[in-house]
């Protein structure tokens, strides 16, 4: 969703930032949306595995 959003705001937000804010924006939300979904997989994919209409 957010590569598909993003060329709509990304020059607006690296003329505001620079290029050292911007890509410090997009590596803080790299990281924060990127680390708790492998763990949360981790965690709740047997569930999500169980719950699933495709048996295999």
């Amino acid at each position: 969703m957010l590569g598909f959003a993003f060329p709509l705001f990304g020059q607006q937000m690296f003329d505001a930032l620079g290029l050292g804010g911007g890509n410090s924006l997009l590596a803080g939300l790299a990281i924060v949306l990127g680390i708790p979904f492998p763990v949360w997989i981790y965690y709740k994919g047997e569930a999500i595995r169980l719950n699933s209409k495709v048996k295999l």
